[in-house]
């Protein structure tokens, strides 16, 4: 179904940049038990010739639809899916009357859309003396170590 084919392009692209991707599938099974039934998920494929050539998760409620995540097939890319895609998604929430996009982040795709950074402000508490230093460490490190492998990967495809 749509989280299978989901599922095997967007691994295939997080391997593709050196990563692993951060859900097991049971993750997005949840997700489709939860919102769709609901009316909550937009699940877009995108069919060439009768295959699944991309595929995208956009979880939304009355005033925002988020930008769960997508991806293509990379022999595919040479007719553009991708940009099919969020155009079908703003489409659907033009329809539906859901007046923001929230693509959760910016990057030289995202940015051919209009999007755009705004800040805001996270708080988190621990009653644990100590475990709000520890848990942002953890998350520092983790990222540090997505950059330096990333990093080196480029470095590599370069020589």
């Amino acid at each position: 179904g749509a989280i299978d084919e989901y599922y095997v392009m967007i691994v295939e692209r997080y391997r593709e940049q050196g990563l692993d991707f951060p859900f097991g599938k049971e993750r997005l099974y949840r997700l489709w038990e939860c919102l769709k039934p609901r009316g909550r998920l937009l699940v877009l494929r995108i069919r060439r010739d009768g295959r699944t050539i991309a595929a995208g998760l956009f979880p939304h409620d009355e005033r925002c639809i988020y930008y769960f995540g997508g991806a293509s097939l990379p022999d595919e890319k040479q007719y553009c899916p991708n940009e099919l895609m969020h155009w079908e998604v703003m489409r659907f929430a033009s329809r539906e009357g859901i007046p923001e996009y929230d693509l959760c982040g910016t990057s030289r795709f995202k940015r051919k859309f209009g999007a755009e950074d705004i800040p805001f402000v996270a708080y988190s508490f621990s009653p644990v003396p100590g475990f709000e230093f520890m848990r942002k460490t953890v998350y520092d490190l983790h990222w540090r170590k997505l950059k330096i492998k990333q990093s080196f990967k480029n470095l590599i495809g370069t020589i």
